[in-house]
């Protein structure tokens, strides 16, 4: 568990900004300030649909397929990632493809990131218990190319994804369960799954629980509406082998700042640890 008004850094990176996303299949009728998916209410779905194993119909011949690729790129401007991207990857447990679909475009001062959702890995291994089967959800996001640091930092909010990946998968740290002893559905610890918002003394980190909430070997789950998103490192992104200044980025948070992965070179050692 941990305090609901204490900001917490991910991967390094201090989230200080806001997240402004358009939701909906093709981009939606204009921007928002808060992306409405949390695991508390999820409202940013349209159009879900599953695809065959092996369909690549949406596809082009210029698209870049990044299935199971490890990043390796550190530049901090969205637009250096500016492509059209798919990938084929599978739900494990159900033996089920799916297509990832990607389109990073660069704009003069911010880049549009959309996405069908789908991750490039695979996902529900033997390990995860999804309460809901993984959709295609049709999401954007708009990331800007020069982020300035805020005077005051920004306290995370169940409404506001933290921040998104670069294989269009959302980081989404905050949960909506807490511990509540006195609530007639807590569990024999005093906790409760779902039903707590933002303000509680105590919410729960879902990768610490027993059961993980339910969360696959990619530290992700799914939301009410068949979105996939990550509560904690995206294992698949990086790997062990970081390059002499560190790992890359992975993603950009929702003040528009870079995502490295774990590994940083360290400016007191000159060692990358």
């Amino acid at each position: 568990m941990q305090p609901a008004d204490l900001c917490a850094l991910f991967l390094k990176i201090l989230l200080v900004g806001t997240l402004i996303m358009q939701t909906g299949c093709g981009g939606g009728s204009g921007s928002s300030s808060a992306a409405a998916a949390t695991d508390n209410t999820a409202t940013t779905t349209d159009n879900n649909s599953e695809s065959g194993t092996g369909d690549t119909s949406d596809s082009t011949a210029e698209d870049v397929d990044i299935t199971n690729l490890v990043l390796t790129l550190r530049s901090v401007d969205c637009a250096d990632y500016d492509n059209a991207y798919f990938s084929n990857v599978v739900d494990i447990q159900r033996s089920l493809g799916f297509t990832g679909n990607l389109q990073v475009t660069a704009g003069e001062n911010s880049c549009l990131l959309t996405s069908d959702n789908i991750p490039n890995h695979d996902f529900n291994d033997a390990t995860a218990a999804f309460a809901t089967n993984v959709a295609e959800v049709d999401q954007s996001f708009t990331i800007p190319r020069a982020p300035q640091q805020a005077a005051a930092v920004t306290a995370r909010s169940q409404p506001v994804y933290e921040g998104v990946m670069l294989n269009g998968v959302p980081i989404d740290l905050l949960s909506a369960g807490c511990y509540s002893p006195n609530s007639q559905n807590a569990d024999a610890d005093g906790n409760v799954a779902v039903g707590c918002n933002d303000t509680a003394e105590w919410l729960l980190e879902p990768l610490n629980t027993p059961g993980k909430f339910g969360a696959d070997a990619h530290n992700a789950h799914t939301q009410p509406n068949g979105s996939y998103h990550y509560h904690g490192s995206p294992n698949a992104l990086f790997d062990d082998a970081p390059g002499p200044n560190g790992s890359p980025v992975i993603g950009f948070a929702a003040d528009g700042f870079p995502i490295f992965g774990p590994y940083f070179l360290d400016p007191a050692s000159g060692q990358v640890r």
